[in-house]
């Protein structure tokens, strides 16, 4: 449940008036500025991690497979312009 400035204004009176103004000061500066569930917690932070490995790993792949690929396409081409080139010659 996150609050609103006018609630957070009114709390932060309440606690100047029941603590004193440096305590309460220091104790709203200390408060998340939009509630606690805006906070990344540190298993929120490795779960991300991890999915961004794994993202990664498999981007890595994919560009494995597309260049593997493209090499073997080259050469393939490759033996047929130098099969094309002999044949051609051969007419001669």
């Amino acid at each position: 449940m996150a609050i609103s400035e006018a609630q957070r204004f009114e709390m932060h009176l309440g606690l100047r008036n029941t603590l004193g103004d440096v305590v309460a000061n220091s104790l709203m500066e200390h408060l998340p500025p939009s509630g606690w569930s805006d906070v990344a917690r540190t298993a929120d932070l490795n779960r991300l991690e991890i999915e961004m490995r794994e993202g990664f790993k498999s981007i890595r792949n994919t560009i494995r497979v597309l260049v593997a690929s493209s090499i073997t396409v080259s050469v393939g081409l490759i033996v047929m312009l130098i099969q094309l080139n002999q044949s051609i010659s051969a007419l001669k």
